[in-house]
């Protein structure tokens, strides 16, 4: 498994949607979705809050 799939699994544990955890973390659900897709490779300090 890697970042990606990690990422998104532990936003969906949370039960949260894309949108709702980039309020949380406070990133543009455009930008997060390019992290889940691995287009992006997430920074640690997003990643941080994340998980």
């Amino acid at each position: 498994m890697d970042a990606m799939e990690r990422i998104k699994r532990c936003r969906e544990s949370k039960k949260i949607s894309q949108k709702e955890l980039c309020v949380e973390v406070k990133i543009k659900q455009q930008q997060y979705s390019k992290y889940e897709r691995g287009i992006n490779e997430i920074s640690i300090r997003y990643l941080i809050q994340i998980i």
